[in-house]
């Protein structure tokens, strides 16, 4: 198999593999083993075995059902199957044999979900790339404009007042020749400035300043899709030109109006509404709808993948061959049983298609669940309140590294501190609507979104087949994963069915008091909810 169809044996190690402090953490996860022909829920000990822990829980979500998941490990015994460098070394595609058991993704029975739109920064640089229309020089001009009105609201007067200076400069390198140098370093000051003077962190969606903020974006959205109508039917010819910005003007006065007004409390539900027939009307609503879920109060919250469909470390991830513009999303997972309870976390990758997405917001299924689509890995780290908390879930700092056979590659990181929504907001969101008996993961969102030039300039990053994508957070590990078209992967064939008749058949179902320890853990979710 040539270069571009395997991952490098560094990736695979265990030092690349597992965070630094292994020995003091909580790790469980999933091995698929030809000698049972099927998977095994293991621990890993601390001295890099894993142990097949089945026989006391036969799917990972049972184990998270456990009133304190990382005791219940800590104190099960088990069948060591293997050294984790071993079983890491026959996981790739290109290592994999017949005989040798290797890693899969450490979720089995969890509904699989995920959360968009939850960093607030990351939601305004959308509409300031889609109004600037992939000119990165007209798009700081119409940065600069947007976070000294966010500053206005949120009341940073010293930053209002270096926003204002920059502005100037900005302003005065129009029509320069040779300005790109002034102008990126304008732009690096302008990014620090934002980072450290507007914290969106101090702006919780729903909030006062967020739903201004909100109206902001909606407005300054509006206005550039007017501009681009105007555009569209004038045909440069002024006068028709006039009458086509009047018309629509006049169509939107109602909002231009409360706006100009100085409303404090936000848009009504009705004058929302009418902004969103009003960009349909224009051609696209999607604009408006990220912004409402980025910064109103209901967050997005969609299915990701089936349960037992996720891939794992090492394995292959697809995506859509007819896809042109897609990307990595490298993000935490939170981990959850029945009760709500965040139980552990791991990292993953939900692999988007962005034109697809582009096209329709009724296409999400279509965007984000495909064969292999969904990463997850490299194991679950539980929390234990020692080694790891859920204050180290909301820190967390997340690494993402593209490398490509054809020598791109591509570094980010962004820190789960800016997230917009706490996750245990987001997860209580998933669950007022809705039960999960198994549990669920979460995908919590991602501030990462590539504006590196891969092939053309101002094309941007879209993936080639062989690139490898590692993830990587100090208390998870790193996730690494080779891209590969949707087709070319390996099908989905094991699923929920399969697993209940191969444990079945290996008579783990008949072990004492496991049957037990299930029910009592569903009639404790039951109490929990009260009646259905």
């Amino acid at each position: 198999m040539s270069e571009q169809f395997t991952i490098p044996d560094s990736m695979m190690s265990v030092e690349n593999t597992l965070p630094k402090d292994w020995k003091e953490g909580t790790f469980v996860g999933r091995v698929w083993r030809a000698d049972v022909n099927g998977p095994s829920v293991v621990k890993l000990d601390n001295e890099g075995y894993l142990v097949d822990i089945t026989t006391s829980f036969p799917t990972v979500s049972a184990l998270c059902e456990q009133e304190n998941p990382a005791e219940a490990v800590k104190a099960v015994t088990g069948e060591r199957i293997g050294k984790l460098s071993d079983i890491l070394a026959t996981t790739a595609r290109h290592t994999k044999k017949d005989d040798k058991p290797y890693l899969l993704s450490p979720i089995d029975l969890h509904a699989v979900k995920a959360a968009g739109v939850t960093f607030a920064e990351s939601l305004v640089e959308r509409v300031v790339e889609k109004m600037a229309g992939g000119d990165r020089d007209k798009a700081l001009g119409i940065r600069i404009g947007v976070l000294s009105d966010i500053a206005t609201i949120l009341k940073k007067d010293g930053a209002l007042q270096t926003l204002a200076v920059l502005r100037q400069r900005y302003d005065a390198l129009q029509g320069q020749a040779d300005n790109g140098e002034a102008l990126r370093t304008l732009g690096v000051e302008v990014a620090q400035l934002r980072s450290e003077s507007i914290n969106f962190k101090e702006t919780p969606p729903g909030s006062k300043p967020a739903l201004q903020i909100r109206d902001l974006l909606i407005m300054k959205f509006a206005a550039f899709k007017i501009d681009e109508a105007v555009h569209k039917y004038a045909n440069d010819d002024p006068a028709a030109a006039e009458l086509v910005r009047a018309q629509l003007t006049r169509r939107f006065k109602q909002v231009t109006d409360a706006v100009n007004s100085g409303k404090e409390e936000g848009f009504s539900d009705a004058t929302l509404k009418e902004i969103r027939d009003f960009l349909s009307g224009l051609g696209t609503g999607a604009g408006k709808s990220y912004i409402e879920v980025g910064l109103g109060p209901k967050a997005e919250i969609f299915t990701k993948a089936q349960p037992m469909s996720s891939v794992g470390h090492g394995a292959d991830a697809g995506y859509l061959e007819e896809s042109k513009w897609n990307n990595p999303e490298p993000e935490v997972v939170l981990v959850t049983n029945s009760r709500k309870e965040i139980v552990g976390a791991a990292l993953g990758n939900d692999v988007n298609h962005r034109d697809i997405e582009g096209m329709s917001e009724l296409l999400l299924g279509e965007c984000k669940d495909q064969n292999a689509s969904c990463a997850v890995g490299p194991f679950i780290r539980l929390i234990d309140k020692t080694s790891f908390k859920q204050e180290d879930i909301d820190t967390m700092k997340v690494e993402v590294h593209v490398k490509g056979t054809d020598g791109f590659e591509l570094y980010s990181d962004s820190s789960m501190e800016k997230i917009s929504r706490k996750p245990e907001e987001l997860v209580n969101q998933m669950f007022k609507q809705h039960q999960y008996p198994d549990g669920a993961v979460l995908f919590c969102g991602t501030m990462f979104s590539p504006v590196k030039d891969r092939d053309e300039p101002t094309k941007g990053f879209t993936h080639k087949v062989g690139d490898h994508v590692t993830i990587r957070s100090d208390k998870l590990g790193s996730l690494t994963n080779r891209m590969d078209y949707t087709q070319n992967v390996e099908p989905w064939i094991y699923g929920v069915g399969k697993l209940m008749q191969n444990l079945a058949e290996r008579g783990v179902f008949a072990v004492k008091g496991f049957m037990g320890r299930v029910v009592e853990n569903n009639q404790r979710s039951r109490d929990a909810r009260g009646p259905h």
